[in-house]
């Protein structure tokens, strides 16, 4: 199970839960470790995408125009306009 499944499980789980009957000091205690497991795992997620993130930004396939190339600024439209 992927990662951002176990989180929807965990969302369903915590949306179905108080609706089972289970006693109010096992729903704390349950309740308590679902909420402690989505956010172990948003934090893995957060933690995988920050890390992909610093991988790709290593890596720039396009390249900015700047106004000034080839030591050559906008003559041609100070010649035209000007």
């Amino acid at each position: 199970m992927s990662r951002e499944m176990a989180i929807i499980a965990l969302g369903i789980w915590v949306l179905i839960l108080p609706h089972l009957g289970v006693p109010r000091s096992w729903l704390v205690v349950i309740t308590t470790l679902t909420g402690i497991a989505i956010i172990a795992i948003g934090l893995y997620l957060r933690a995988a995408m920050i890390s992909r993130g610093a991988r790709r930004s290593s890596h720039h396939p396009f390249i900015e125009n700047s106004a000034m190339q080839d030591g050559h600024s906008n003559d041609h439209n100070q010649q035209v306009h000007g």
